[in-house]
């Protein structure tokens, strides 16, 4: 099969390499549909994340169909279109039923998280940009797409709308309220939704760009701002607020944060939301950060009385919920899918979507054996790279 491949830092290639077999009971071996490209591959690859190891299979969302089951799969069939969870859970350990999914005791990397295209610590396990992947936990990890779905607003559900969720669920937003969203890449896109369903009075997005910005104004009630100006964003999002500050704010950044003169900077996120959030109030992190951060303007936060909350992503415990809101929205599942690109032009759609070329938000990839490339119509509708 074809696989992109970790060669080592900012070394990609496209490869043959060896099709994935049953190794477990639990194991289901999935024929890949639609992939794409996440920020945290970006920080695998440029090392911003250390420990990969050369020679694993990157990648951790797809939907596909069930080529093979180990002998223990008993609620899937041969044939069924899946969507594929970028963290890997038993569901019958003490954490799993406890809704602990992202740290799942009977994974080979135990408390920690395992997930698809990983670095070492966290299982090194070869991911789904590929023709085929092995997903372990399948009865777990593989969740049947409903038929009214379509493939493109279904793979929003295996990483980017559950962790979205996730964030604005740990924030305990109450209709009526204000939140800011920093960040309006995939996921930030995401959050803006969740926060449009959960009934939220205004919802403020902060990025710099145009395209991102224009795609998290699409809902009454979403104001945006591009933190670009001389000052950055936080008097005027002060100003949205009528002074008093956000009830809560949902870092979706991360360490790739940078200053309003586009200067990287991991801790920018952080300081804003310091600034931003109200007394009493909420603040959320579900952005990547390394062990990067010289500093954390706790005193800050603590003076304030805010709530801190955020991690990892418990995605067995949404995904039913991103299912049964994309089947009735599956235009905000497809919003973020605004380039296509063959797996084989893996490398090129990876510096597009560092780049963000031509407005680019997120990226399908279809495997040449994908069935998509013929009968989607929804892939059809996502302008080519």
């Amino acid at each position: 099969m074809q696989a992109v491949v970790y060669r080592g830092r900012n070394r990609l290639r496209v490869e043959d390499v060896p099709d994935p077999k049953i190794e477990q009971p639990r194991d289901a071996i999935v024929r890949i549909t639609l992939t794409t490209i996440c920020g945290t591959d970006i920080h695998l690859v440029n090392g911003t994340i250390p420990g990969m190891k050369k020679g694993t299979i990157l990648g951790h969302e797809c939907v596909g169909v069930i080529e093979d089951l180990g002998e223990e799969i008993t609620n899937l069939s041969r044939g069924d279109r899946v969507v594929v969870l970028s963290t890997i859970a038993c569901g019958r350990c003490d954490a799993c039923k406890k809704g602990h999914f992202a740290h799942c005791l009977e994974t080979p990397v135990a408390p920690g998280t395992y997930f698809f295209g990983s670095p070492a610590e966290a299982g090194s396990l070869n991911g789904m940009q590929a023709d085929f992947v092995r997903v372990p936990f399948a009865d777990v990890g593989c969740v049947k797409i409903p038929d009214a779905l379509d493939d493109v607003a279904a793979l929003a559900a295996s990483d980017i709308m559950p962790t979205a969720f996730f964030g604005l669920d740990r924030l305990e937003l109450e209709e009526g309220q204000n939140v800011v969203i920093l960040g309006a890449g995939p996921v930030g896109q995401m959050a803006v939704a969740g926060a449009h369903r959960a009934g939220c009075a205004k919802i403020i997005v902060v990025d710099r760009e145009e395209s991102r910005l224009d795609c998290a104004n699409r809902f009454p009630e979403v104001e945006t701002v591009d933190y670009s100006s001389w000052f950055g964003p936080v008097k005027e999002v002060l100003a949205k607020t009528g002074g008093q500050g956000a009830d809560a704010v949902l870092d979706c950044v991360g360490v790739d944060a940078s200053s309003p003169w586009g200067f990287h900077d991991p801790g920018r996120a952080i300081q804003w939301a310091s600034e931003i959030v109200r007394p009493e109030g909420r603040f959320g992190i579900i952005g990547i950060y390394p062990e990067v951060l010289d500093s954390v303007p706790l005193g800050v936060f603590l003076e304030k009385n805010i709530s801190i909350t955020g991690g990892n992503c418990n995605h067995k415990a949404f995904i039913d919920d991103c299912l049964a809101f994309l089947v009735e929205h599956p235009e905000e599942g497809r919003e973020v899918f605004t380039h296509r690109a063959p797996l084989a032009d893996m490398p090129d759609a990876y510096d597009a979507f560092v780049a963000k070329k031509d407005g680019m938000i997120k990226c399908l990839l279809l495997p040449e054996t994908s069935p998509a490339l013929k009968k989607e119509e929804a892939v059809a509708a996502v302008p080519s790279l």
